[in-house]
């Protein structure tokens, strides 16, 4: 009897660090997986502006205002741009199709996605943006007037990105 006792206690020590092997092993990946995946995260540098950050036409001055959060830049554009901008966001069309929305159609016809558009410089009088197209295994990337291409992008349904350092250099704070 003092045998069985002696090896339900050695069977339970063993379990135990048993136990604790496995949860030391649990947090040692946990901590590994979290340090890859920091690694390997590529920052590009880009923040998401549309869809899911600021995006609009002031009214007063059809300028184009875009950013994340609390934080925007702003864009002077002609009034057709801005408009066309305004249709885009409320996902309209004009009485007559306007050249975003017959590029579009192009696009489509073609089987030619606008994966993005990236707004990437501002030199103090003109901001620089590239569209990035695809099909099938090609990629183009092209300059584009950023009023063009929120336009477009708009009408496609694309993401809309920004130089995060042109946000913390040029934004403003409108909370």
């Amino acid at each position: 009897m003092a045998r069985r006792t002696f090896r339900k206690a050695k069977s339970r020590k063993e379990d135990y660090k048993t136990f604790v092997v496995f949860i030391l092993g649990i947090a040692v990946l946990g901590v590994l997986s979290f340090a890859i995946s920091t690694l390997l995260e590529t920052d590009t540098g880009l923040v998401k502006i549309w869809p899911g950050g600021t995006l609009y036409v002031d009214p007063d001055t059809h300028e184009i205002v875009f950013g994340t959060n609390c934080t925007v830049m702003r864009a002077s554009t002609t009034d057709e741009r801005a408009e066309a901008i305004e249709l885009g966001i409320e996902n309209m069309t004009s009485s007559r199709p306007t050249i975003y929305d017959t590029f579009k159609d192009i696009l489509e016809s073609y089987n030619i996605t606008l994966d993005k558009i990236e707004i990437l410089n501002y030199d103090g009088e003109y901001y620089y943006a590239d569209a990035i197209f695809s099909s099938k295994d090609k990629t183009l990337r092209i300059d584009i007037l950023p009023s063009n291409g929120i336009a477009l992008a708009l009408r496609t349904g694309s993401e809309i990105y920004l130089n995060k350092t042109l946000l913390d250099e040029y934004g403003k704070d409108i909370c």
